[in-house]
């Protein structure tokens, strides 16, 4: 028995998905895009997605800046990490490009205690729907057989 996958949607659009999140990972460093409301917000910037509560109302907004390089350091593969607001008395900011989760880790630690922020790394996004998308590609297979096998 043949796989055929070539005809299977299962597999295209599993492509498909890989590659908006490697095009996804690739822009991140350039650019970050975000979307607050109501002191919630979604980011993709320096490698990462997140998404969490600031702990201060935002407007709604959303969209893309522009990076400025130098400001942290490349991590092509960045821990993922969970941020929360300490509302400690904030040192003043390390001088110097550092990773962006050690950035991230000095802001949150100022903010409300209501703030938080779960950071993933897209390299995770990547693992975890290869891993899905391997399921679903053996689910189908194992379809097949029964379907075509008397």
């Amino acid at each position: 028995m043949k796989l055929a996958l070539h005809r299977s949607v299962t597999f295209w659009s599993g492509l498909l998905v890989m590659g908006f999140i490697l095009w996804s990972w690739g822009i991140s460093y350039q650019w970050r895009s975000y979307v607050n409301y109501r002191g919630f917000a979604a980011i993709q910037a320096e490698g990462y997605v997140s998404l969490g509560r600031t702990g201060w109302p935002t407007a709604r907004d959303a969209g893309a800046k522009r990076v400025p390089r130098g400001q942290y350091t490349f991590q092509l593969v960045p821990p993922p990490f969970i941020a929360r607001g300490q509302e400690s008395i904030v040192d003043p900011a390390p001088s110097g490009p550092r990773p962006y989760r050690d950035a991230l880790l000095w802001a949150y630690s100022s903010s409300p205690l209501d703030a938080w922020g779960v950071f993933l790394p897209h390299w995770v996004l990547l693992l975890a729907w290869c891993a899905a998308w391997l399921g679903l590609l053996v689910l189908r297979t194992r379809k097949r057989k029964r379907t075509i096998t008397p």
